[in-house]
């Protein structure tokens, strides 16, 4: 596991990336450390397949990755030990992974976000979206994919893909 003050958070402004070419598919995660909410619900089996299908995901992706997230602190319990792997994952192999922090605990957490993740995604020079995330309209509230996709979708061509969210599909 590797203790939240040794995590590389990179934003996209601060990155190396460059602009991808015009057509590649960016993949959007959304609020990755609800992940650990995800698996202590359902159970380490699936947030362990959720981890899974999400770092095979970005690493596959023919285009950039942008991860949304609070940036919680890894707690070093199962519940947190998918997660833990995956950031381990992404950290180690940091092209083409670009950050995005957001404030759960604020008023407005989506507000300053969104308008980030678009600033991101027109400099990644991106034509689509592949988004990802664990709640997706699970309720009549909805879940953080909801607003993320709903904000994309004035702007860019997105698809929701199954085995990338955790519940609502």
């Amino acid at each position: 596991m590797i203790p939240s003050d040794d995590r590389r958070w990179a934003k996209v402004a601060g990155s190396t990336l460059g602009a991808s070419e015009k057509g590649d598919q960016a993949l959007v995660v959304t609020n990755l450390s609800l992940l650990d909410t995800f698996t202590e619900i359902t159970g380490e089996e699936w947030g362990w397949v959720l981890a899974q299908n999400l770092e095979e995901a970005i690493r596959t992706n023919p285009g950039p990755a942008v991860i949304v997230d609070s940036f919680a602190p890894l707690e070093g319990t199962p519940r947190s030990a998918p997660r833990a792997w995956l950031v381990a994952q992404l950290t180690e192999n940091e092209e083409g992974v670009s950050w995005i922090q957001y404030d759960e605990g604020s008023a407005d957490p989506y507000g300053d976000m969104l308008e980030e993740l678009i600033h991101a995604l027109t400099i990644l020079n991106v034509s689509h979206v592949v988004l990802g995330g664990i709640w997706y309209g699970t309720d009549e509230e909805g879940g953080c994919v909801d607003p993320v996709i709903d904000t994309i979708a004035l702007y860019y061509p997105v698809e929701v893909k199954d085995t990338l969210i955790g519940c609502g599909v």
